[in-house]
């Protein structure tokens, strides 16, 4: 009889673990999402420059609640160029960063539709920004950032990501504002995500706990069992 109940304890772990991943709830969702950033500069002509950065985002949905979080969103900007301006002048510009907004942002809706974010705290920017140009206030007009100057100003701790919404394979955010020029007018940014075809989900912990304590238990038990055979 104990070596009947020993048998059956490590395939009582097994079944448990089997168990604890079968009952999460169907509605919970991890995806990831590449990112391409493109601006709206109105403080000039008004035209959507295509394409200025990359980046990914992490979320996760719960639609049975209608809600959401952001557990990561990271827009990276690479670029370095001279650019020709008139009457012999010029700008250099060099920019490397990566920025967003602080984990875990909370918000409304599910991947089925929408998702209103509205305001994320917690915005941090880590990088180089320099500008250099020939006459200097060339690097105003070119968006530059010369840490002289507070004419762009640097990003602000917050900003409002507004409604993304969700399409077949990605979703299409709607523009906020990302700075203010004391020139005049606005940057605006506008966040379009492509959903990656390979994306691991987070196994739930109780049914992964479940599951290695059962293969642990099932080898310690074979161990035994082939010591007592020999």
């Amino acid at each position: 009889m104990r070596s009947l109940g020993r048998e059956r304890s490590p395939r009582l772990l097994w079944l448990l673990g089997i168990v604890a991943l079968a009952v999460q709830p169907a509605s919970a969702a991890l995806k990831g999402y590449a990112i391409r950033r493109t601006s709206l500069a109105q403080h000039e002509t008004g035209d959507l420059i295509p394409f200025l950065g990359v980046g990914d985002a992490v979320l996760e949905g719960e639609s049975a609640q209608g809600s959401a979080r952001l557990l990561r969103l990271e827009v990276a900007t690479d670029f370095t160029g001279t650019i020709c301006c008139p009457a012999g002048g010029y700008v250099f510009q060099s920019v490397n960063s990566r920025e967003g907004p602080a984990p875990d942002e909370v918000g409304l809706g599910d991947f089925a539709s929408s998702i209103a974010w509205g305001t994320v705290t917690g915005w941090t920017t880590t990088g180089s920004f320099f500008c250099h140009a020939v006459p200097a206030f060339y690097c105003n007009l070119a968006s530059g950032v010369d840490l002289s100057t507070v004419d762009p100003t640097l990003h602000s701790s917050f900003y409002d990501l507004g409604t993304w919404t969700f399409h077949g394979t990605g979703f299409t955010a709607t523009p906020f504002i990302y700075r203010n020029f004391t020139s005049g007018g606005n940057e605006q940014w506008i966040l379009r995500g492509r959903q990656r075809d390979r994306f691991l989900p987070v196994l739930p912990f109780a049914g992964v706990a479940a599951l290695g304590g059962s293969l642990w238990a099932l080898g310690t038990y074979n161990l035994r069992r082939s010591k007592q055979v020999r």
